[in-house]
């Protein structure tokens, strides 16, 4: 769990925002805001798949930027 506040700090820190866009009151989309480009996601989740793909995501950017460097 350490590593996804990491994650989540660094990402937000270095302007990558992730976040569910409501689709109706059982299903939702994720946009991810990567540095003011705005990318909303294909899938759709429900509310116990939103938080985990979220935090997915979140350790996928910091490890993309971290193996970047």
């Amino acid at each position: 769990m350490t590593l996804n506040y990491e994650a989540q700090s660094f990402c937000l820190k270095n302007g990558i925002l992730i976040y569910p866009i409501p689709i109706n009151k059982k299903s939702w989309s994720i946009e991810i805001d990567y540095r003011h480009k705005k990318i909303p996601s294909t899938e759709t989740y429900t509310e116990a798949q939103l938080t985990k793909k979220i935090w997915e995501l979140y350790e996928y950017f910091y490890n993309k930027e971290m193996n970047a460097k």
